[in-house]
């Protein structure tokens, strides 16, 4: 169960680039993650409401649950989609994918039951390799450009700050109000900051931008980020953030397929390198499975 849901994790998550890519063009950034969250926000209440969902009691205990959303879904977000708005969803994938690195950096610092090893970081390492692979050709990069490489590089940041928090702190909270907690949050601060500094006017109203919002929300906000917190109670956090290295392979598919965009011999020799790499952090633990027969089929 835990493989399944791991490997529809990264088909969704690596899908939700081209989604954001393709809403950007009738709607601007901050509002469109605003959105995105409003609505997920509203389906989460609704549903933990008909599954009798319980909240913490009290604002204290609200707040414990419901402050990584800052990160998770305001900073990481906010950034996610602004960098988009100037650079391709699979440049942005990549971008993202130094994930991995931020966690482990995090990791010793907040999360005491977890370390990270050698073969862990040699994983990364490769599985990161197999991501500058598939972006070694030459790009003309203006200032616009960097504008969106530099938010995409600070946005997996923030992420990582998300989980390493949920992993460290909340291991002991409900999934489902958590996440809508944390996305109440997230969808409050991006709505202030649209406000701000986007007309609302701006958002067009159409099948497209409806349509990526409505998408984004359902799959790759509430089924994505319940199953990512799900796992993150069951899963080792450094094998979680190696999500981050396939998404740009999905993405890159993906590009290929519905955007035309072309692929090289570079782009199949670095998807393997990624795969590689993810093999690499979860061998050994997949063989210890077989013996013990325990419950967690990474490491």
């Amino acid at each position: 169960m835990n493989l399944i849901t791991y490997v529809m994790l990264c088909l969704i998550w690596g899908s939700t680039w081209l989604a954001i890519k393709v809403g950007l063009e009738d709607a601007p950034p901050l509002w469109s993650a605003a959105l995105r969250f409003i609505l997920a926000a509203a389906l989460l209440y609704g549903i933990n409401y008909v599954a009798k969902q319980r909240y913490p009691v009290g604002w204290r205990n609200k707040w414990r649950a419901a402050w990584p959303g800052i990160f998770t879904f305001f900073g990481s977000y906010a950034l996610t989609y602004m960098g988009e708005n100037h650079i391709t969803s699979a440049l942005a994938a990549i971008l993202f994918a130094v994930f991995p690195f931020f966690i482990m950096a995090l990791m010793p610092l907040m999360v005491k039951t977890e370390r990270v090893g050698i073969r862990s970081l040699i994983g990364a390492v490769v599985g990161f390799a197999g991501v500058v692979m598939i972006f070694a050709e030459p790009v003309q990069i203006g200032s616009s450009a960097l504008i969106g490489m530099i938010f995409l590089i600070l946005a997996p940041i923030c992420a990582a700050m998300g989980s390493v928090s949920v992993k460290a702190y909340l291991h002991d909270e409900p999934v489902f109000p958590m996440i809508t907690l944390q996305m109440t949050v997230g969808a409050v601060l991006l709505t202030l900051t649209a406000l701000i500094f986007e007309p609302f006017s701006d958002f067009k109203i159409t099948t497209t931008s409806v349509g990526a919002i409505v998408f984004l929300a359902i799959l790759g906000s509430i089924i994505t980020f319940g199953s990512y917190y799900w796992l993150l109670k069951r899963v080792r956090l450094v094998t979680m953030s190696m999500i981050a290295l396939i998404t740009p392979v999905v993405a890159m598919f993906m590009g290929y397929i519905f955007l035309k965009e072309e692929l090289t011999v570079g782009n199949y020799i670095g998807a393997a390198f990624v795969l590689m790499g993810v093999a690499i952090v979860n061998i050994k633990q997949t063989r210890e499975i077989d013996v013990k027969q325990t419950a967690i089929p990474f490491e």
